[in-house]
């Protein structure tokens, strides 16, 4: 934190914890416009997520939570990823997934909750291809 010259700790605790949330809702607008490839629906997405009671209640304080809204809404942008890679390519996205997914748990362990829904083991008996089959 000795980055920026002025302020006290909370303040620069506090700044921290606005601007990851900041980040947090550009994630949303990431995966929503991976989802639907339509600008306004995801920048609908994101203003509703980053404006929402909660997520702005958070990222005014110094609290872990922004930091866990982030490493959650990456964990579901790569899932997304996962979803649109190339066979090729799954692989790596699903090692990525799976470091992110430590992470989060790291941050704040209620993260570990997305993992059935990030591991992409779990996802693969409801792919289309599965189904086609």
């Amino acid at each position: 934190m000795k980055l920026l010259p002025f302020g006290n700790p909370a303040y620069k605790l506090n700044l921290l914890t606005s601007i990851i949330g900041g980040l947090a809702a550009s994630i949303v607008y990431l995966t929503t416009f991976r989802i639907t490839g339509f600008i306004p629906s995801a920048i609908f997405a994101s203003g509703v997520f980053g404006f929402s009671h909660l997520i702005w209640f958070h990222s005014v304080g110094a609290e872990i939570f922004s930091l866990n809204n982030a490493f959650c809404g990456l964990l579901l942008l790569w899932v997304v990823r996962f979803q649109h890679a190339s066979n090729k390519h799954r692989a790596r996205v699903a090692i990525e997934l799976a470091f992110c997914l430590v992470l989060a748990c790291v941050i704040n362990t209620q993260a570990g909750c997305l993992s059935l829904l990030s591991d992409p083991g779990c996802s693969f008996p409801f792919s289309e291809t599965r189904l086609s089959q």
